[in-house]
């Protein structure tokens, strides 16, 4: 009976050192160089490094040659003669004191304030108005004019505003012109 135990010992030991051995081969820890080593480890380690310094070598070409374009762009650039002369705007608002009857029509681009009193306003279209800058709205022919509000008049074509009230004060800045109101029938 122990010589059966120790030939089943010497089987199972033989077994065990080949599995051991099997599963070791082909390993990095093995000094032999495989086939599988060599697809699977070696070369794609080789290729990323050729990859790197290629990629890093033409990199450098490309910014060398940006460089030398950009240089030459810069070398050869003149800046326009100056020919334009600046204009000098009118910045300040000037203020009105308007009576009853009085119509300012604004000229392009007139600016108002209307501080006190009443108004309306005027235009000759039926669906164009003054821009009332600061409630983001229109005020077409013939509403009231809200007091300290921006109004804005786009172009010359008669839009303008007529004072209801004894007396009146806005600001303007831009071309206008006053007149009296024509006398209704």
């Amino acid at each position: 009976m122990k010589r059966k135990a120790a030939i089943w010992l010497a089987v199972a030991l033989a077994f065990i050192l080949a599995v051991g051995a099997a599963a070791v081969a082909g390993s990095g820890d093995d000094p032999l160089i495989t086939l599988s080593y060599l697809k699977e480890i070696f070369l794609p380690q080789v290729k990323d490094e050729i990859g790197k310094d290629v990629s890093a070598q033409i990199t450098d070409e490309i910014q060398a040659l940006i460089d030398a374009a950009v240089e030459e762009a810069l070398a050869a650039y003149e800046p326009p003669a100056q020919t334009v002369e600046p204009v000098q705007a009118e910045v300040n608002f000037k203020v009105l004191r308007l009576e009853k009857g009085q119509v300012l029509l604004g000229g392009e681009g007139c600016e108002i304030i209307w501080r006190s009193g009443r108004a309306m306003a005027i235009s000759t279209y039926d669906d164009q108005g003054l821009a009332d800058m600061t409630a983001g709205a229109e005020v077409f022919h013939g509403e009231e004019l809200a007091r300290n509000h921006f109004y804005n008049i786009p172009r010359q074509d008669g839009r303008g505003l007529e004072v209801l009230s004894g007396e009146a004060y806005l600001m303007v800045r831009g071309d206008y012109t006053l007149s009296q109101a024509e006398a209704s029938e």
